[in-house]
């Protein structure tokens, strides 16, 4: 047990390290944004009163409604009419697939979905959401809140997103969900159910999308699985319409749940996929 834990040990000092580098990336990116968006209007939307609704755990006790409380059993708070969720849970896959980049110039998947995710989380802190960690319960939006989620996003994950959110909640997910698609919809199914907002933002290597190699190339598989092809050109038609396919899948599956579905393609800036989230945030 003591190798494991040495191991263990190890792997939170690495991540801590990485931690005000991650900090530092996201709070860059999310400045530029912010900057340049100064005009509209900030997460929370219009404090326009909308109807009564019945108080749950992620509510604040300053916005219960005494007086309409008073009249029965129940507890209620102010809805405010075209707010944004009160909570928003963030989850990124990390594993061995997402540190894969095809030039050394490219961020790694993993670092564009740490960045991504934790500029995202200051954004809405600015907006004074309450922020949390998939499979966690805890929220808030305070610098330790964005302290969680930045140590959360550097240590290993599941393949997919799981646990589960309260009423109302909003997610936002970050990976190259390359699983097959009943696997995903298995995942996203549960969420879907409480999260009435999702941001799904499906990040892929260039050489992901378009398999630019030639001759005979080996693959490895996450199975370190050799798999040759001796002509990659003689697949790359038919490679090219099975990786769109499988993306607009995964659109599609967002849009029947209402979620937001974006792709990051890693040769991008991360200013210009940041900014057509916040955007479609802010609709």
């Amino acid at each position: 047990m003591v190798l494991p834990f040495l191991k263990l040990r190890q792997h939170a000092q690495d991540s801590m390290s990485d931690l005000p580098a991650l900090k530092h990336a996201a709070s860059q990116v999310a400045a530029q944004i912010l900057h340049g968006n100064h005009g509209q209007r900030k997460a929370g939307g219009t404090e326009k009163f909308w109807q009564f609704r019945e108080y749950n755990e992620v509510d604040r006790p300053q916005d219960i409604d005494w007086r309409q409380s008073a009249k029965g059993e129940h507890v209620f708070v102010r809805e405010k009419e075209l707010q944004t969720p009160q909570s928003v849970y963030f989850w990124a896959k990390n594993d061995a697939g997402m540190d894969y980049q095809s030039a050394a110039a490219l961020h790694s998947k993993a670092e564009a979905a740490q960045v991504l995710s934790l500029a995202l989380a200051m954004m809405f802190q600015r907006g004074d959401e309450r922020l949390g960690v998939l499979g966690h319960g805890r929220t808030g939006h305070s610098d330790g809140a964005i302290e969680r989620i930045g140590n959360a996003l550097l240590e290993p994950s599941t393949a997919l997103p799981e646990g589960i959110v309260p009423s109302k909640s909003a997610v936002v997910l970050c990976s190259d969900f390359l699983e097959p698609l009943a696997d995903i919809e298995a995942a996203f199914a549960p969420l879907s159910s409480k999260a009435r907002q999702g941001i799904v933002v499906h990040i892929l290597d260039p050489a992901e999308r378009d398999l630019p190699f030639d001759g005979r190339t080996v693959f490895e598989d996450m199975s370190d699985q050799d798999h040759r092809i001796d002509n990659v050109a003689s697949i790359r038609a038919a490679y090219q319409d099975k990786i769109n396919a499988h993306i607009a899948d995964v659109a599609r599956l967002c849009e029947g749940y209402g979620w937001s579905h974006y792709v990051h393609v890693s040769d991008r800036t991360y200013a210009e996929t940041l900014f057509e989230i916040w955007e479609g945030a802010q609709r």
